[in-house]
């Protein structure tokens, strides 16, 4: 049987920091190998303790200053595998927060255009908006 325009439902995880469940493709994996090693899993498929975190400041702030990242994935002391791994919070907020203000950008940008145009001939012809295309809100 074909399938008929049905979206394959995405798991929810929890967030390590608001408590709230997400959509796991919204959230950023942290994982702690055996060997107490930790780093993203952008793949979500590498072995050990799992932690979702959003890509929110709120959520990824208190990782990235203080104990706290530590404390929270019970580490011991590796230091050096935790700055990594503040680094690439840090990237990963950096990057989602520029693509929002480039959604922000060009949602204004949509909302101030005119709805009637001119076309190549001269003539008014009326600018069609789909909701969601190139808003980012969809």
């Amino acid at each position: 049987m074909a399938r008929t325009g049905k979206r394959k439902k995405q798991p929810e995880r929890l967030c390590l920091i608001c408590r709230q469940l997400k959509e796991r493709d919204g959230l950023l994996r942290i994982v702690r190998a055996k060997d107490g090693s930790v780093r993203l899993d952008p793949a979500y498929r590498l072995p050990g303790r799992g932690y979702y975190v959003c890509v929110e400041r709120a959520c990824l702030e208190p990782l990235l200053s203080g104990p706290q990242l530590a404390r929270r994935l019970q580490l011991g002391g590796d230091s050096e595998s935790l700055e990594e791994l503040r680094c690439g919070l840090r990237e990963r907020l950096e990057a989602a927060e520029a693509r929002r203000a480039r959604e922000a950008e060009e949602a204004a940008r949509l909302a101030r255009a005119p709805l009637e145009v001119q076309d190549a001939r001269g003539r008014t012809v009326r600018r069609i908006v789909k909701p969601g295309k190139g808003t980012g809100s969809g």
